[in-house]
């Protein structure tokens, strides 16, 4: 588990960390609001977005289930993950959609 790995490590480093990452056997859980971090992720299945609700509580969700084209709206737009996801598309940002 890796809480916000950018308040501490610079962009280009952690970069190269999440690709080892995503390459492990390993499970890894790294949370974070960093758009350079969001955008280093390779698959999109492997983003998930997690947001407090006042009458439910925490709630996680799978990118690919707010936006089940997610793949292909990135493969089409050129767009990173974490632009997407900073657009409010996804959920997750204050004051974007849900």
């Amino acid at each position: 588990m890796i809480e916000e790995p950018e308040n501490a490590i610079h962009p280009w480093p952690l970069r190269k960390l999440i690709t080892r990452a995503q390459n492990s056997s390993r499970q890894i859980i790294l949370t974070t609001h960093s758009e350079t971090v969001v955008n280093a992720v390779i698959d999109p299945e492997t983003l998930f977005l997690v947001e407090n609700e006042n009458k439910k509580g925490t709630i996680v969700t799978p990118a690919t289930e707010r936006e089940s084209a997610l793949k292909a709206i990135l493969e089409e737009s050129g767009q990173k993950l974490g632009d997407v996801w900073l657009d409010g598309s996804l959920g997750g940002v204050p004051g974007g959609e849900s």
